[in-house]
């Protein structure tokens, strides 16, 4: 046997465990002697890969919770970790996907925005930052990736991390509230909104009709002592 790791108790009463290699040793007549061969301690190298699995499953079970869509590529673009947001971009499952690049589960014809953005990522070495996505099989949706590639101590790169998080809602709100303001811009009245500390955050044309929206936005943050 090679290589074969046991467990033992210590004699201050702890649990140790050791490596064990050796050979089977017959008598002269044949007859089974025992095993001859080395053996070493892994007490602490055993701890360590055993406090590294516990985080890693620490860490899988907060991204999973996390609403992103999450994943981890080799520098192959094979899927290594992806949580279920980020499988269900593409309406699977993590196991459908861990293992393959998405060019393998959804064919040459079937590649989204968001993979292109990280395959662009691993070809370049670059990161990409705030990258808007509005995939074509799921209209009327929007998402903003990063892509974070990360490289050996070489310098090489070894894969990329890509985040994935739709904003729908968020541009929907910023749209509506440009929608408002354009109104409120439309207004003969003036219209001034101040916040909670007495600090302006908007105020409309009529207000300084003269002015250029330049300088209309000077004014905001300052009090209303100040504006006036």
């Amino acid at each position: 046997f090679r290589d074969l790791v046991a467990r033992r108790k210590l004699p201050d009463g702890r649990i140790g465990w050791t490596e064990n290699t050796g050979t089977p040793n017959f008598g002269e007549d044949g007859a089974f002697l025992g095993y001859r061969g080395v053996s070493r301690d892994v007490t602490e190298s055993k701890r360590t890969a055993d406090e590294l699995q516990a985080t890693t499953k620490l860490l899988q079970s907060i991204l999973e919770v996390v609403p992103a869509g999450i994943s981890y590529r080799d520098r192959d673009g094979t899927i290594i970790f992806i949580n279920d947001p980020g499988a269900g971009i593409v309406g699977l499952t993590p196991e459908d996907l861990i293992g393959k690049t998405m060019r393998e589960v959804l064919g040459p014809d079937g590649i989204i925005d968001s993979e292109e953005m990280i395959l662009r990522a691993i070809a370049s070495g670059q990161p990409i930052r705030d990258h808007i996505l509005a995939p074509d099989h799921l209209p009327g949706r929007e998402f903003l990736g990063n892509v974070i590639p990360i490289n050996s101590a070489d310098g090489k790169i070894v894969g990329v991390i890509s985040i994935v998080q739709e904003i729908t809602e968020i541009r929907a709100a910023e749209n509506e509230l440009r929608r408002l303001f354009s109104a409120l811009d439309s207004l003969p009245d003036i219209v001034a909104i101040y916040d909670p500390d007495d600090r302006l955050i908007y105020t409309n044309g009529a207000v300084y009709p003269a002015l250029d929206d330049a300088k209309r936005a000077s004014f905001v943050g300052l009090t209303f002592a100040q504006v006036m």
